[in-house]
């Protein structure tokens, strides 16, 4: 089918005056096809502005015309309007300059796709799923959630504003999260750091540096700031969560030792909470808040009495309590008349009568009765 002009009606504002719009034509050398479905369609080929210089509609279809000679044929007759000839060789050099830049940029992107489809080629590599095999797999869950609470928490800055090195710090934290982690011994701990735990590589340290004996070195360097660190973890995570301690339980229980323990000086034989009185045990004591998060632990000697370790627990809160006044509640087996002097009974409502004893040290302690479950507390 022959080329045609297509005349098109737009608006634009004059120069220097932006609120008036005015109309114009727009003329357009348009070409008529079938596309794959049947139907005729219009697509535009060259775009040739307003043609001011042909206003009838005659010169306008001449050019047609001659464009679609040339563009078609590479050549055209000769035309006896003036200026119509070397305006339809301009618009043809225009389709010629706009035909090779739509080429140059369609075999741009023909290339760079190659080039992808190659890259793509060369790093896709066909594997057997039968030949493969696993090597230093390593689990990094629990892991990762272990060493982010650490962060969180500050831990190790903590050790190394202590006087830590680098070095004694990571391998804390390691130790640390390896114990929620595993629950194990040292012996089994070194060998999940070697062979399934990613922690080592978390903290940037060598699994086959970290033996049982740097294990219970650093346990026990822990434990030389024990009363340091608890008291930092309390407040660190009393802030986080915005938690008041105005209620403290405190209790103990004991653990037994199968060995002789010949070179212990706190394991003796005592009454064991779990029934196991022919083994030395120890006293392990706790108190913790009403969301359950620890405020102090003591071990103690395997044969003291419960009401001995009240008075040295009591202290250490009131030197961390900053001057709160807190109440702490624990079971009726830390009362007794041996070691307490007796005051006069009284009551409050709601509550069974109570019985108030003094201890050493000034606090008052309160025997009480809740439920039919007898117990007491200490306000300091």
């Amino acid at each position: 089918a022959a080329m045609f002009i297509k005349p098109t009606k737009k608006w634009r504002s004059p120069e220097g005056d932006s609120g008036i719009m005015a109309p114009y034509t727009y003329y357009r050398l348009c070409e008529s096809e079938r596309g794959a479905d049947g139907k005729p369609r219009q697509h535009t080929v060259l775009g040739l502005g307003e043609l001011l210089d042909f206003p009838s509609e005659a010169d306008r279809r001449e050019l047609a015309e001659l464009l679609t000679e040339l563009i078609r044929d590479g050549r055209c007759r000769m035309s006896y309007t003036p200026g119509l000839y070397d305006a339809a060789l301009g618009f043809y050099g225009k389709w010629i300059d706009e035909r090779r830049e739509a080429e140059q940029r369609r075999d741009e992107l023909a290339e760079r796709a190659r080039r992808m489809a190659e890259e793509a080629k060369e790093a896709k590599v066909c594997l057997k799923l039968g030949t493969l095999r696993p090597e230093k797999a390593r689990s990094v869950g629990a892991e990762h959630v272990c060493s982010r609470t650490l962060e969180k928490l500050g831990l190790k800055g903590f050790l190394m504003r202590s006087g830590w090195t680098e070095d004694k710090a990571r391998l804390a934290m390691v130790q640390i999260a390896a114990r929620a982690i595993f629950t194990c011994s040292e012996l089994r701990t070194v060998r999940c750091l070697r062979e399934n735990s990613a922690l080592c590589e978390i903290y940037g340290m060598d699994p086959a540096a970290i033996t049982k004996d740097t294990l219970y070195k650093g346990a026990l360097d822990l434990y030389g700031l024990h009363r340091e660190i608890e008291d930092y973890l309390h407040q660190t995570v009393c802030n986080l969560f915005n938690i008041e301690d105005k209620i403290l339980l405190f209790d103990l229980t004991n653990m037994y030792f199968e060995g002789r323990m010949d070179g212990s000086t706190i394991c003796r034989y005592g009454r064991s909470k779990e029934k196991r009185n022919d083994c030395k045990i120890v006293g392990l004591g706790a108190v913790v808040n009403t969301e359950g998060i620890l405020c102090r632990t003591q071990i103690f000697e395997g044969d003291r009495q419960d009401v001995t370790t009240l008075e040295e627990v009591i202290g250490s809160l009131e030197c961390k309590g900053g001057g709160k006044r807190r109440l702490v509640v624990m079971d009726a087996g830390f009362s007794s008349e041996a070691c307490c002097g007796p005051r006069p009974q009284w009551s409050e409502p709601g509550m069974a009568p109570r019985q108030r004893v003094r201890l050493h040290n000034g606090h008052a302690l309160h025997r009480l009765r809740v439920r039919g479950r007898r117990g007491c507390a200490c306000r300091h």
